[in-house]
């Protein structure tokens, strides 16, 4: 644990001055990376209401009602299983506290994680693994985290553009996020970081600067 969280210490810059509702949706986004190791629906449905309480779509009782069942589910797990089920835990005590200001407990508890997960894979470099990981923190964060040059048009919030990027939120349909990009373009945008985040290959997240800027959230 002490060597994750010295080695977040890097991502300070980038993390400290985002909202406390990015910092939670990045925590989100990143602990999806894992969502192949969880037994079943609750550490999800954990990540999921966290989501919607950093909307202001829940409240931090709905979030400890599920953290309460995924703490439960635990029990009797193999010890690998029981720390991929942690990371949706710890992320919901997070979002329910205000005593962590930053998320860096549930990256430190995911790469933990990962690192002894790593050491008993047969051909696997656990230094790989962890430098993997950092990278895909700080790839979120810059998902997150805006690249705009100058001020967001308010015209460019056509109702198509709205429409389309509202739907991405809600579902995360990011396959549309070209189309998106169009959008923004035929509404007289030609901002080459946010046409180009459209089109990137991502990754993308809830949170998304691009989308959050035309659903008008923060």
């Amino acid at each position: 644990m002490a060597d994750a969280m010295a080695a977040l210490e890097w991502l300070r810059p980038v993390l400290e001055p985002m909202p406390r509702r990015k910092q939670l949706l990045l925590a989100c986004a990143y602990a999806r990376r894992f969502s192949g190791y969880w037994p079943d629906e609750t550490c999800l449905q954990l990540v999921e209401t966290a989501e919607r309480f950093a909307d202001g779509k829940a409240g931090s009782r709905d979030v400890r009602a599920v953290w309460k069942r995924c703490t439960a589910a635990w029990e009797g797990r193999d010890y690998h299983i029981r720390l991929a089920m942690y990371i949706p835990c710890e992320l919901g005590f997070f979002a329910v506290t205000h005593q962590r200001g930053t998320p860096w407990r549930v990256f430190a508890e995911i790469l933990l994680w990962v690192n002894c997960l790593s050491y008993e894979q047969p051909g696997l470099d656990p230094t790989f693994w962890f430098e993997r990981e950092m990278q895909a923190i700080l790839n979120l964060a810059r998902e997150l985290g805006s690249d705009l040059e100058g001020p967001f048009d308010p015209a460019w919030r056509t109702d198509v553009a709205v429409n389309l990027a509202q739907q991405v939120y809600d579902a995360q349909t990011y396959e549309l996020m070209p189309l998106l990009a169009d959008a923004l373009q035929d509404a007289g945008c030609e901002d080459a970081a946010v046409l180009g985040h459209g089109r990137g290959p991502g990754p993308h997240a809830r949170g998304c600067w691009v989308v959050d800027l035309v659903v008008g959230k923060e």
